[in-house]
């Protein structure tokens, strides 16, 4: 069993994570430009490879107003 993971599936969890709901918010791209910037990556392939992920994925859940 490995003991850590690429920084390209770490980037990769953070794209699935922050394209769960299909909205990607401004703190979402703002932790994505500091991931990149922090490991080196291309900003630009993460935002693409976020909207992606956020504009494919079938939503399952909703938000329900507590009223």
């Amino acid at each position: 069993m490995a003991d850590c993971i690429s920084i390209y599936e770490a980037a990769g969890w953070l794209d699935e994570m922050a394209g769960a709901d299909g909205e990607i918010t401004p703190n979402e791209r703002t932790v994505m430009k500091y991931f990149a910037e922090k490991y080196r990556m291309d900003f630009s392939k993460l935002v693409r490879m976020l909207y992606a992920i956020s504009t494919t994925r079938e939503h399952k859940a909703q938000y329900v107003h507590p009223n």
